[in-house]
């Protein structure tokens, strides 16, 4: 049986390894951080924050993103509707689990975090393990990053913000947070768009009513986490997501 520590709740102000908020880039390899609460046995957390970095890294490697928008608006109020789900081979996360490395572990008073890395073609990487800075730090503070305000260019890149409210469960916030960015990625990639203008005439007058639809299914390959950051004024949690654009289908 696993007990926790104490709740997770994700409204406090928690250190996390430099990493999180800035995860290591490269050109061969993916990385992903996974994050557990932290329970009576370190043990089982190191073993869910593994399971969850191994999932992460498929998720980087390919998802096929299923998503829909829809807005209905009537003159006096807007109303919004959706989903997001991702689909990953469960092939590809095994992969991930046999070939992963791990590269740095840090805990908290609260968490484990675990950072690792593999291949681009999902086998196990060569060579010495890489130094990342094994630095605990509170979440950056002051102004918002520049790419909250303008996404970033590069050619043969396209990229996406999720924001995502915060949830008992840290994992689960920084999860839904990356899954909102992808959606943007896809439907900036391929959204099929539909619109309907109703106007009603009735004894008491003249009454509008608008819909619109956005709907995508997108496979993303090589979507890397490329930074994180926490607005810790609203409670709000910001990833931005870049994926390859001449590898997507």
């Amino acid at each position: 049986m696993w007990v926790c520590v104490l709740l997770a709740g994700a409204g406090r102000a928690q250190l996390a390894p430099e990493w999180l908020y800035h995860p290591p880039g490269s050109a061969h390899h993916l990385y992903s951080i996974g994050i557990a609460p932290k329970f009576l046995e370190d043990s089982l957390s190191l073993v869910l924050a593994k399971q969850h970095a191994f999932k992460n890294l498929a998720k980087q490697y390919s998802v096929t993103v299923n998503a829909k928008f829809a807005e209905s608006g009537n003159g006096m109020g807007i109303l919004s509707t959706g989903y997001i789900r991702e689909i990953v081979d469960s092939a590809h996360v095994w992969q991930c689990r046999i070939a992963a490395q791990l590269v740095d572990s840090i805990q908290t008073d609260r968490y484990w975090y675990v950072l690792m890395r593999v291949r681009k073609d999902l086998n196990k990487p060569q060579g010495s393990i890489p130094a990342v800075p094994s630095t605990v730090v509170k979440p950056p503070s002051g102004k918002p990053p520049e790419w909250i305000r303008v996404l970033p260019e590069h050619e043969g890149k396209v990229y996406g913000i999720g924001i995502s409210k915060p949830y008992t469960d840290l994992s689960d916030t920084w999860t839904a947070s990356a899954r909102e960015a992808r959606r943007e990625i896809a439907m900036t990639l391929s959204a099929k768009s539909a619109t309907l203008a109703r106007e009603m005439v009735t004894e008491t007058g003249t009454y509008h009513r608008n819909w619109s639809e956005d709907v995508t299914r997108q496979t993303l390959q090589y979507s890397v986490i490329e930074e994180r950051w926490w607005d810790r004024e609203n409670n709000l949690y910001y990833t931005l997501i870049s994926s390859d654009t001449t590898k997507n289908n």
